[in-house]
């Protein structure tokens, strides 16, 4: 059987609870788009250094394992409805403390509870969605988070320089979303469910422990996948600001536009593949779009003249759009039903990992070597990202 046709099912849940699903993901995505531009401006406000939005991710990054994490437990004793408000109520919570954050300190708590209604939102409707609908379907969940954190730059850049009020007035308008997900969700209570696995296909197929899991070669390597993907596309979003900012001298609305763009392209991206992702070998698709990654890094960081350096985002947007919902629907064939559900929760914590850490890197070696360092460390970080791939696709027998 083709690696497409494995991946691909027919679903027959409601499709306004997919619509709601889809909005949600927006909701969770626009904070992330303001912070990649409101961390310069909070970088200052709060006196501390560029490596210190490493420091930030890893805190948001720890909130959103613990969620994302005791996920399956505390949906199976809540409910995947209580278990989604609750997320959401965390998640407006942390937004609001973000606002009111006096020091550098409350800032990180604030983070912390937002990061954790969003792991708890993210974790929830990934369930939800991959156990109701189509892969196509899932990618275009995706492509939601895409519209969100290509807002996010929108709205921060429109409250920071066009208005020219506080970056946190940004977060205060990206609770509005939040609280109509509240809403949607209270009313569509009843709809929100999930099929429980039957005795016989629980005997048949017993879930393995975390450890077992832990065991298995396809299982580390796909986790390092994930590592590098969370690396380079978060880094990106995070660090281009700066770079092209500061360490480049472009106007601040130029960047924005650009970054904003690079969110655009990482959203057509995933919606073109939910038309294509049963049609296709996915492996194929993933290759392809990591050497398009590597070759968008390479004209990032190369820069030979502006403009080069700008689509060098874009082309990487496009590129990274279509590998995380792909990875996770492959992952069952890879490692086996038993190992599926361990992997990816994985899978889904360890992007924030690598997404915290590579800032944090950047920053360190930018105090040495400048801010261009920043384009070298996500260049090779696409290079990393397609090096594991191809050996994980050998090791699977997918080459």
């Amino acid at each position: 059987m083709s690696a497409s046709a494995m991946i691909t099912a027919t679903r027959t849940r409601p499709l306004s609870l997919l619509i709601i699903a889809y909005f949600a993901f927006i909701a969770i995505a626009i904070p992330d788009g303001i912070l990649n531009i409101a961390w310069t401006y909070m970088q200052t406000d709060f006196t501390v250094p560029l490596e210190s939005l490493g420091v930030l991710l890893g805190v948001a990054m720890t909130g959103r394992l613990l969620t994302a994490f005791t996920s399956g437990s505390l949906i199976g004793r809540f409910g995947i409805a209580r278990y989604l408000i609750g997320g959401v109520l965390l998640m407006m919570a942390g937004l609001s403390g973000y606002a009111f954050s006096p020091s550098w300190v409350t800032l990180l708590v604030a983070a912390f509870v937002a990061a954790m209604g969003a792991g708890a939102l993210d974790a929830g409707l990934n369930t939800f969605v991959s156990a109701g609908y189509t892969t196509g379907q899932l990618n275009w969940l995706h492509a939601a988070y895409g519209v969100g954190v290509t807002l996010g730059p929108v709205v921060a850049t429109y409250v920071i320089v066009t208005t020219g009020q506080s970056w946190r007035v940004s977060y205060w308008l990206a609770v509005i979303p939040a609280v109509i997900v509240v809403v949607l969700f209270v009313v569509t209570l009843a709809g929100w469910t999930l099929r429980s696995q039957t005795s016989a296909e629980k005997a048949a197929a017993p879930p393995a422990s975390l450890r077992e899991s832990l065991g298995v070669p396809l299982v580390l390597l796909g986790a390092a996948i994930f590592f590098m993907y969370g690396a380079v596309e978060i880094g990106v979003g995070n660090l281009a600001n700066t770079l092209f900012v500061e360490g480049r001298g472009a106007p601040q609305e130029t960047a924005s536009f650009w970054i904003s763009l690079y969110w655009a392209s990482f959203t057509v991206g995933r919606i073109i593949m939910g038309f294509i992702a049963d049609r296709f070998n996915p492996n194929v698709i993933l290759r392809a779009c990591m050497i398009g990654a590597v070759i968008g890094g390479a004209m990032l960081m190369l820069n030979p003249v502006p403009l080069i350096g700008f689509l060098g985002i874009a082309v990487m947007g496009f590129s990274f759009a279509p590998m995380f919902a792909t990875l996770i629907a492959l992952t069952p064939r890879r490692v086996g039903e038993r190992h599926a559900p361990n992997a990816i929760g994985i899978q889904v914590g360890i992007v924030g990992i690598g997404g915290a850490g590579l800032p944090f890197i950047a920053g360190i070696l930018s105090r040495s070597f400048g801010l261009e360092v920043i384009g070298v460390v996500l260049f090779v970080g696409t290079v990393i990202l397609l090096v594991v791939h191809e050996v994980t696709l050998r090791r699977a027998g997918d080459a």
